[in-house]
């Protein structure tokens, strides 16, 4: 019976005497490519580099390393700050125009265009400057009618018949485009105007003639198309990460393309409610003020956007790890190990990243050498890591 239970024993102490030595293998790996691992101590074959001891990654994620890998890895710490961040979204746009203040010049009467005051494209017009001259046997016969009223009514008019005769045929006459002055004209000078002047209703560059002289036209034809240039629009593409950075009401500021040292305040007037056909991009529209005409359509713009988050938490943008739609940060713990922390990030800007879940005030983060921690641990686990938010 003793001689079983020596034996037993034998066997117990051999398996313990070498469970240790089966359950660490050493394996040494290179600082700057991760992915080169062996059993036992060599250089890179790719930078050449030599090898250090691979520390041992806990169930939970972490790592020990040691004073020599940190070195080599540029591991480099700093601490979560809480406070205000300044988020700033920069967009490319281009200058178009307003176009609710387009106006287009139609035809109100058939007639014959006899002349054109403004014949090519690009020109300015003010309102009440001539476009063209017309003559329209409809616009004569209407001439006529209220020359016959208004004598009529010079003649006497005690009942004031005539007198409503003369206010109706007048406003027919303004209504198909006639200014109080031609009407005026025709009184005074007992004559009707076989060719009448068509003014500009509004000011505006010609953006389009659509129209020859010696042409004839029908009722409501267009002729010209009129663009204003008092106000502006600048439109820009926002790519689906930024949809929540601008919203319609938004202050702006925008710099021209020539004119950097005179940037301009805009209102965000329009963000589209959808993305564009098979991509991830909304359009947004801003409007902006030009009284003396300095900007013009085509112009290139950019358009910078500042927003102050207040008491959150943020850590530098070098020590978030992205990772398909999730985002980690490494942390140093107190016992000298490295873990990875899932967070949940918000506003950035070129320095730093708001945390908003999964990071306290004075956890000390990875700053440099966060990416390569992850890729050691990946190496070691493979890419299924579970990890919860504080």
């Amino acid at each position: 019976m003793k001689q079983i239970e020596l034996i037993v024993l034998l066997v117990l102490m051999m398996g313990c005497s070498k469970a240790p030595e089966e359950a660490h293998t050493e394996k040494y790996t290179c600082p700057m490519h991760p992915q080169v691992l062996q059993e036992k101590p060599g250089r890179c074959p790719i930078c050449h580099m030599e090898l250090v001891k691979v520390g041992a990654a806990a169930d939970d994620g972490s790592l020990m390393l040691n004073q020599t890998q940190v070195k080599l890895g540029n591991i480099t710490t700093a601490h979560a700050i809480a406070g205000n961040v300044e988020a700033k979204t920069i967009l490319n746009g281009r200058v178009v125009v307003d176009q609710t203040r387009s106006e287009t010049v139609s035809a109100r009467l058939k007639g014959r265009i006899e002349k054109l005051y403004v014949k090519e494209e690009g020109r300015y017009v003010n309102k009440g400057q001539p476009l063209y001259e017309l003559y329209s046997e409809e616009l004569v016969v209407l001439e006529k009618e209220y020359l016959a009223s208004f004598q009529q009514r010079a003649q006497g008019d005690e009942a004031g018949t005539y007198d409503t005769f003369v206010r109706a045929a007048e406003k027919k006459l303004l209504l198909f485009g006639m200014t109080p002055s031609q009407i005026r004209k025709i009184a005074e000078s007992g004559t009707v105007l076989s060719r009448t002047i068509v003014f500009a209703t509004a000011s505006g560059n010609v953006s389009g003639i659509s129209v020859r002289e010696g042409e004839y036209v029908n009722e409501g034809d267009p002729l010209f198309k009129l663009e204003s240039l008092d106000k502006l629009w600048v439109v820009a593409d926002l790519y689906a990460a930024e949809t929540h950075s601008l919203y319609e009401g938004d202050t702006v500021e925008i710099n021209i393309t020539g004119f950097e040292n005179h940037s301009v305040k805009a209102i965000v007037i329009f963000v589209n409610p959808e993305f564009r056909n098979n991509t991830q991009v909304l359009s947004i529209r801003l409007q902006i003020d030009n009284p003396n005409h300095l900007f013009l359509p085509g112009m290139q713009a950019q358009i910078v956007s500042s927003k102050i988050e207040k008491h959150v938490v943020y850590i530098s943008r070098d020590a978030v790890i992205h990772d398909g739609d999730q985002n980690y940060a490494w942390i140093l713990n107190q016992n000298g190990s490295y873990s990875p922390r899932r967070i949940l990030t918000g506003v950035e800007n070129e320095n730093m990243t708001e945390v908003r879940y999964g990071l306290d005030e004075n956890d000390n983060v990875v700053v440099t050498g966060a990416y390569l921690l992850y890729s050691e641990r990946i190496l070691k686990k493979g890419r299924e890591i579970t990890h919860s938010m504080k």
